[in-house]
């Protein structure tokens, strides 16, 4: 199966969408099944921004 690739402009609004979700109190496989990634992608990601910012 092929890999969805994503620009980082659209990773950077899907994890503000994710963290405006969580902040209403979503749960984390929630959010992560509405943007079809596993929630060890999702933490990979952050901390990825994490380092590049």
């Amino acid at each position: 199966m092929k890999e969805k690739l994503h620009l980082p402009e659209q990773v950077i609004s899907k994890l503000a969408e994710g963290d405006q979700m969580l902040n209403e109190r979503k749960t984390y496989a929630l959010f992560t099944r509405g943007f079809g990634i596993s929630e060890t992608t999702l933490h990979r990601l952050k901390e990825h921004l994490r380092h590049i910012r």
